[in-house]
């Protein structure tokens, strides 16, 4: 019968959502997604964000920034070097150097790998690069 069948109301299962603990994964799929969209400075506000979570609890190593963490937070600057602010954008690729450097000498517990220079050589553009260098030289990071 038609009616009956109407009057029941169909059993409504109660599904939680929840979001994932933070993680290496999500905070690189965050700011590889911020890098895609020119978002520089919010990607590298949530590496910021993961490096104090990481530094916060101490031996766990779920929040600890790796290689691709790493790369994806180039890969940001670099976007943000090519989008149409270019100009207003050149501490990203100072940025970019900075955190190349502290991968090479292990500030940051990671090595660069191919995809870490191949992204920094992508940021780089001859007048970019004359103008990125020397105000990375005259801010005395670099150690001659």
């Amino acid at each position: 019968d038609a009616s009956s069948h109407s009057n029941r109301s169909p059993k409504v299962h109660e599904t939680k959502w929840s979001l994932p603990e933070p993680n290496r994964f999500t905070y690189s799929l965050a700011i590889s997604t911020c890098a895609r969209c020119e978002q520089g400075d919010i990607a590298l506000l949530l590496l910021d964000k993961m490096t104090a979570l990481s530094n916060d609890i101490v031996g766990d190593t779920r929040t600890k920034p790796n290689t691709w963490v790493y790369n994806a937070a180039l890969l940001a600057c670099a976007e943000s070097n090519h989008s149409p602010c270019a100009k207003a954008n050149n501490n990203h690729l100072i940025t970019a150097f900075g955190i190349l450097e502290k991968m090479e000498n292990g500030g940051f517990d990671v090595a660069p790998d191919t995809v870490s220079y191949n992204t920094i050589l992508s940021a780089i553009d001859e007048s970019s690069f004359v103008s990125a260098k020397e105000l990375y030289d005259e801010s005395g990071n670099r150690k001659s």
